[in-house]
């Protein structure tokens, strides 16, 4: 499927801009990679020793771009891969990002022409100053949340086999990390042509180190082609979220738009047993707050297995707010890292909960924005791909996902089966995992 003619044949199915144009900058796990679906890769010092441009132009990184250049997919991108092979003519994240209108079409001409061996500066950069979190999501990671860090600490790995609960990251700190030290010298020079600066953790407001960069932002020339991203759980004290909103209006003249990003997948009860910490009322009270204040909103779903039980529920609060003429919108991911999350793991007697979905979809999509739809109609079609993996693999995965909630139940002083009733026969063993419809 052709998605941009300026992209050679032998790359159409290789390609994607990101590998050049976008970085994601994990400093406290001293690791980068380009858009948020491959794995980050380490850096050393000799990256950055003569140039702080090497926090972006890794040697990694260059192998990646000439393996797509000469029409190779790199195994890294099986995110998109899967999805493209599902069905060629879903739009994953690589067509959006690539195609003409895209984020990065009008860089694709030059791109294209290159060796792949070439320094150059982003048009999106994310940034991860530090790991410090005061949630701890089912679905995240030590390296990610200092809570889970701290929990992993304490009480060891969990029983599973998914790596991501099991190791411990040794985090730099701020003020003793010569990358963020790098990032400092190397920002001024990709500031005038940045369209995306994104600021993540962790959680960003706890960050000594992200306040430094609103700042920057705030005292810099202005950028009217930059969108300045802000990535919270908004579960915070409520002093940060006054400190943000002052931020935020600081910045705003200075860029195209300032956008709140924040995650969430599912009501209430269950959407704080996903989200270890993370309390709804607070969350929904910060949200309208930061509407109410003029500032965009977009909220973040990483759709699991956990997701589908009041999914629309959710979608519901969204619109409702969207009605009443405040600024918020959303998008959907699927979640196949930890792969016991994976969606695709329900038994069949649960597949009516997606087709209730499908069912709310087709009835309201007017009500749904081109991005929401997109997203939404990539997930029916990854949910309906349920051959993914042999029988036998599937069951030892479900297997995991029972140990794994056992285990966090018992450390976290949770209860499954309060939470989600309706997948209790998922959660009853964690050796024979029964599953039936619960009336």
């Amino acid at each position: 499927m052709s998605f941009n003619k300026n992209i050679p044949e032998k790359m159409q199915h290789s390609f994607c801009a990101a590998k050049w144009h976008w970085v994601t900058l994990h400093f406290g796990m001293k690791s980068n990679h380009s858009c948020y679906h491959p794995e980050p890769k380490h850096w050393s010092l000799d990256d950055i020793k003569d140039n702080p441009g090497g926090l972006h132009n890794t040697k990694w990184k260059k192998e990646q771009r000439k393996m797509m250049l000469s029409g190779v997919r790199p195994p890294e991108c099986h995110y998109c891969w899967n999805f493209e092979d599902i069905d060629n003519d879903i739009i994953s994240d690589r067509k959006n990002f690539s195609s003409s209108a895209g984020m990065f079409g009008s860089d694709i001409p030059n791109i294209v022409k290159m060796t792949g061996d070439e320094n150059i500066n982003p048009r999106y950069i994310e940034v991860s100053f530090n790991h410090s979190c005061n949630l701890a999501c089912s679905y995240c990671s030590p390296g990610q949340s200092s809570r889970w860090h701290e929990e992993i600490r304490k009480h060891g790995p969990y029983p599973v086999d998914d790596m991501t609960v099991k190791v411990i990251h040794e985090h730099i700190p701020e003020e003793e990390n010569p990358y963020i030290e790098a990032f400092w010298k190397w920002l001024p020079e990709c500031y005038p042509e940045l369209r995306v600066l994104r600021l993540t953790g962790g959680e960003p407001l706890m960050s000594s180190s992200a306040d430094k960069l609103l700042d920057y932002v705030s005292e810099a020339p202005k950028n009217g082609n930059l969108d300045f991203a802000y990535n919270t759980n908004l579960c915070t004290p409520d002093r940060r979220i006054t400190h943000l909103i002052k931020k935020a209006k600081e910045i705003m003249p200075k860029v195209r738009e300032f956008r709140v990003y924040t995650s969430c997948e599912a009501f209430g009860e269950q959407a704080e047993y996903i989200r270890y910490g993370f309390d709804w009322d607070k969350w929904k009270k910060n949200t309208r707050r930061v509407l109410e204040e003029g500032i965009s909103v977009s909220v973040m779903c990483t759709f699991g297995l956990l997701s589908v039980v009041n999914f629309t529920k959710f979608i519901e609060q969204i619109f409702s707010w969207r009605e009443e003429g405040l600024p918020i919108k959303f998008n959907v991911a699927t979640l196949v890292n930890p792969n016991h999350f994976d969606v695709r793991l329900l038994p069949d007697e649960y597949d009516f909960y997606v087709e209730d979905i499908k069912k709310y979809y087709n009835e309201n999509i007017n009500r749904f924005e081109n991005q929401e739809q997109r997203t939404m109609e990539n997930l029916f079609k990854f949910c309906s791909n349920k051959d993914y993996k042999s029988k036998q693999e599937i069951e030892y995965l479900r297997r995991e996902f029972s140990k794994f909630f056992h285990e966090y139940d018992r450390r976290r002083n949770l209860n499954f089966v309060s939470a989600f009733p309706e997948l209790i026969n998922l959660y009853k063993d964690d050796r024979n995992l029964i599953h039936v419809r619960s009336i």
